[in-house]
């Protein structure tokens, strides 16, 4: 697992790796939306989500947690599409998935539904706890919180269905590059046992451990940037256990 380390670094790369994305020939036309939703639950006397620490509870708010929608159609046929949602959690759950699910039903019947929409965690230790599906996380939370779980399932449909209202025809552009001093390897050691030929096909990202950045940017016909989503390889546990 690894830690992030060095934003400023992390933005440089972005910087430089939309940079080269803008400089590419623009390819199919996609029918493109984006949205962005708070999905923050309770926020003290419940436990965040991943430490396993019974006696862990939070008290108090340092910034508001997000779901970010992002919805790719084709321009000719605006049923043909799908969705991807992102949101600072520690990951998707089943639970979660059939009550926004639910939602998105009543909204716009069968067009978005469990064969196009993804849901998607960044994997944050650093948030509220107690709303997933499965019994083991919900005994390190001391069980099952429904404002916890409202407020995931809420915020997530909300920032879908705005990505929704914002479909527009516009542009992808995917673009690699390799991130410096963003990222460690929380057991070296372990790594070196890997036998060499296997630890030497990673040296092109990075070595022991991956420091590729991917970014998918948006922008409308006009060429207006609409938004972007991003992959780096990090454990964001931003807080001690207490």
């Amino acid at each position: 697992m690894l830690y992030l380390r060095h934003p400023i670094t992390i933005f440089t790369g972005i910087l430089y790796i939309l940079c080269t994305a803008r400089a590419q020939t623009r390819g199919d036309k996609y029918l493109l939306g984006i949205g962005k939703a708070d999905v923050t639950g309770p926020v003290v006397e419940i436990g965040m989500m991943g430490y396993a620490s019974l006696g862990q509870k939070g008290t108090g708010l340092r910034q508001r947690l997000f779901s970010r929608a992002f919805i790719v159609g084709d321009i000719n046929h605006p049923r043909d599409s799908f969705v991807y949602v992102t949101a600072d959690l520690q990951s998707g759950d089943t639970a979660i998935r059939n009550g926004v699910l639910e939602k998105l039903q009543a909204l716009y019947g069968d067009l978005y539904t469990q064969s196009n929409v993804a849901i998607v965690g960044t994997h944050s230790h650093s948030g509220p706890g107690a709303w997933l599906n499965y019994l083991l996380p919900q005994v390190t939370t001391l069980g099952f919180d429904s404002r916890s779980y409202t407020a995931i399932v809420e915020g997530i449909a909300s920032s879908i269905q705005r990505a929704h209202e914002s479909l527009t025809p516009g542009y992808l552009s995917l673009s690699k590059g390799l991130v410096r001093d963003a990222n460690v390897n929380r057991s070296p050691y372990a790594y070196e046992a890997n036998p060499e030929s296997e630890r030497a096909s990673y040296k092109g990202i990075g070595g022991e451990v991956d420091k590729e950045m991917t970014v998918l940017s948006f922008e409308d016909e006009s060429g207006k940037p609409m938004g972007l989503a991003s992959k780096l390889v990090s454990c964001p546990r931003n807080f001690p256990i207490q």
